[in-house]
């Protein structure tokens, strides 16, 4: 039989239309699944989704930081320029961050570690208007340069010399301006779940072991009640501190499972390049943490809480008291 001429055409055609057809199951399963458009998210979504769309990768810091960015909200925060993030790391947060509260002016980062400001140069997400090698107990700034500084669990990772990092933020910090951080409390030693195990059976050393290898996985070296936090802040000369509890200890045992380190194989997830896979995982994460997230208040009593949230300023705000905790609600 002859070979027919018009073969290679009709065969590209039934490849053309098979793909057609493909694609269009593609986009439909994933209008169904997703049910949003996979272009970045404006500032108006909420703090979980902006934490599990950067950290769909890391569970359990798209679970922490969902509090963390939340806890921000809840304090007001206005990212007045110029603003200082203070241990930026790779930029991650102080993206988030900017999603959710937005941003009016410079913005400068700065880190002790070359890899991380290596890394925030990369990141396409990253709000920098400049990015410093630095220490933060001698910061390269002049005084009352920044109107806003911010240090997501930064000031615990310094070790005893966080109380220097807190005068030399205050010396750069405006006459108005205010200084935001979390920090951990006591109690965030006390209640990982397998260390509670360990203690159970008495097995009170190898539990004490498993918490100092969480304190370096986590740059947590410094744990204080939250009076205590509150006296460093009064001593480094903070005239006005608030605090905001956000993260109860009764969600350790939920992050003690997500910092399980099977679930580090879910980095790999970053080396594919197929974003509505990783927008898959970030909407599964929101899944499975949208109950806990929606059961927790915005205020927290920080007295019950593993992580807390404090700002302060130069001046007064107004001269009812020197010290307060915001309320429940």
């Amino acid at each position: 039989l002859a070979y027919p001429r018009w073969y290679p055409v009709g065969a590209a055609l039934g490849c053309w239309r098979r793909l057609e057809f493909s694609r269009g199951v593609f986009e439909s399963l994933k209008k169904r699944l997703l049910r949003v458009d996979l272009k970045p998210r404006d500032i108006s979504v909420t703090p979980l989704r902006i934490a599990t769309e950067h950290y769909y990768y890391k569970p359990m810091l798209a679970f922490s930081d969902s509090f963390s960015l939340r806890a921000f909200r809840t304090a007001r925060l206005q990212l007045e320029g110029p603003v200082l993030d203070v241990g930026c790391g790779d930029g991650t947060f102080g993206a988030m961050l900017k999603r959710v509260v937005g941003s009016t002016g410079h913005t400068t980062g700065i880190d002790l570690n070359s890899d991380a400001l290596y890394k925030a140069r990369r990141n396409p997400w990253q709000p920098y208007s400049a990015l410093v090698l630095g220490d933060a107990t001698e910061l390269p700034f002049t005084d009352g340069v920044f109107q806003t500084v911010i240090a997501n669990g930064s000031i615990t990772g310094m070790g005893p010399s966080f109380a220097s990092a807190l005068r030399e933020i205050l010396r750069v910090l405006a006459s108005d301006g205010r200084f935001y951080c979390t920090v951990p409390t006591i109690l965030f030693r006390e209640n990982w779940l397998l260390a509670r195990i360990l203690r159970k059976l008495g097995l009170s050393t190898v539990a004490s072991r498993y918490v100092n290898m969480q304190d370096r996985r986590c740059a947590n070296f410094v744990y204080h009640t939250t009076e205590d936090w509150i006296g460093a802040f009064k001593e480094s000369g903070f005239i006005k501190v608030q605090v905001v509890g956000f993260f109860p200890a009764s969600h350790m045992t939920y992050w003690s499972i997500l910092a399980w380190t099977p679930f580090r194989i879910l980095s790999l997830l970053r080396m594919v390049p197929v974003g509505v896979m990783h927008q898959l995982v970030a909407r599964l994460e929101q899944g499975l943490f949208s109950s806990i997230y929606r059961r927790t208040p915005d205020y927290c009593e920080p007295k019950n809480c593993v992580y807390i949230l404090i700002y302060g300023s130069k001046e007064v705000l107004n001269q009812s008291q020197n010290l307060y905790f915001l309320p429940d609600r």
